[in-house]
């Protein structure tokens, strides 16, 4: 009898301390990658994240959960969404999972983690400035009254991007010019602006009382592009 009670025992004991093997991330999801790793913040353009998980293995229907630190997922408009395996592609043992993550607005680093159970993989994309690929300056009105300290004209200098829209931040210049190429007037908010959350620099240019009359050139431009980005257009000093 003692025998018997000691078997249990060792049994009892070897069996309470069994747990069994976590398989690791890379068996589960042995692949995790990036359409690219480094992509404009513009909150239009979309990066394709991929999962592969082993066809033969898992069963139609297994579900995988995205996140992201930054940015929404394009079906969700969230950060995070849930997407279901599809059948393995022609000539491959392995389902394709992929998530389309819409870019931020904003310059920053993200972080995206996939996750099956209690199974992770991760991985980072760098959202770098989002440049125009033209610009056009507009004015608020055509003629200014150069006798009231108080007129001026608003210039608009839209940063044109597609898909999307320049990242915020980006420098503008602007001067002003009479007729012999020498500066007149001034800009109430300086003449060096930054590009807004619209995708636009404004300048407030004013006469300031000056006596000449006559066409002024304004031209505003992106210092920091290449080639730089400019445009121009002609107001009118009246008395």
């Amino acid at each position: 009898m003692k025998k018997y009670c000691c078997l249990i025992s060792i049994l009892a004991l070897f069996t309470g301390c069994y747990k069994e093997k976590q398989p690791a991330a890379t068996d589960v999801i042995p692949e995790f990658y990036a359409s690219t790793y480094t992509a404009p913040a513009d909150g239009a353009t979309v990066v394709k994240i991929t999962a592969d998980i082993p066809g033969n293995t898992i069963s139609g229907g297994y579900n995988l959960t995205f996140f992201s630190t930054q940015g929404l997922f394009y079906d969700t408009q969230k950060s995070s969404t849930t997407l279901t395996t599809l059948r393995p592609q022609p000539d491959s043992n392995y389902r394709a999972v992929t998530a389309q993550l819409v870019c931020p607005a904003d310059t920053c680093t993200g972080t995206v983690t996939v996750t099956s159970t209690d199974i992770s993989r991760s991985l980072n994309i760098k959202f770098v400035f989002a440049y125009p690929q033209s610009v056009k300056l507009s004015t608020s009105t055509q003629f200014v009254v150069t006798t009231t300290a108080t007129n001026e004209s608003t210039l608009t200098l839209n940063l044109v991007r597609n898909p999307g829209i320049a990242t915020p931040g980006i420098t503008a210049q602007a001067e002003a010019l009479d007729t012999l190429n020498n500066p007149i007037g001034n800009f109430r908010n300086g003449s060096t602006v930054f590009s807004d959350k619209t995708g636009n620099a404004t300048f407030y240019f004013s006469p300031n009382q000056t006596p000449y009359v006559g066409k002024v050139k304004i031209k505003a431009w992106l210092p920091n592009t290449t080639p730089m980005l400019a445009d121009s257009l002609y107001i009118n000093l009246t008395h």
